[in-house]
């Protein structure tokens, strides 16, 4: 279970091996918004190197599973595993908001940090389809309250596992412009 994080951290550059700058509040994964897009970060306990790699360079398919107010982000990362994405913006800054909605972007960050120290082990950009980064904002617009978002979210998980969210949508596999396939 993955839900938003509304902490706003100044530009600065993310090393491999130097803390990531937001203290983890737990093991899991946490979505930060960052001008149109946002970033996914990963806390997790006893990575392996190859759990690391795995989440380097294995093939990546993304998705968008939608309950009534709630942008679900989906990730699967072959041989690495999979994580739900909830976005929440009510709970953002007002200038959060507006930099995610009058801009286009189509990248994401992930990071994956380990817990519970919070240093970087691996990044990956990935860029998804504009139609996708489009539907989630569209489903973020309709955001007004953030604890009826929070219900929502909590409800999203009562009624659903991650299994089934992927097998409801067309997950997207992104394709290695350096030649993998």
């Amino acid at each position: 279970m993955v839900s938003s994080f509304s902490h706003e951290i100044e530009m600065q550059i993310i090393s491999i091996g130097k803390m990531f700058p937001v203290d983890p509040k737990g093991e899991g994964f946490i979505v930060m918004f960052r001008g149109a897009g946002f970033d996914c970060i990963g806390f997790l306990g006893n990575l392996s190197d190859a759990e690391t790699e795995s989440f380097l360079t294995g093939d990546l398919r993304y998705g968008l599973f939608v309950y009534r107010d709630v942008p679900v982000f989906l990730v699967d990362i072959e041989t690495f595993g999979n994580t739900d994405l909830t976005l929440n913006l009510a709970i953002e800054s007002c200038e959060t908001r507006r930099d995610f909605f009058d801009h286009e972007a189509n990248l994401i960050n992930l990071f994956l940090c380990d817990y519970p120290l919070g240093i970087v082990r691996a990044m990956r950009t990935i860029g998804i389809d504009y139609a996708t980064m489009g539907r989630i904002k569209d489903v973020c617009r309709r955001q007004e309250n953030g604890e009826r978002i929070k219900g929502q979210i909590d409800e999203v998980y009562r009624r659903f596992t991650i299994k089934q969210m992927i097998n409801q949508v067309k997950m997207i596999r992104l394709v290695d412009l350096a030649g993998k396939e």
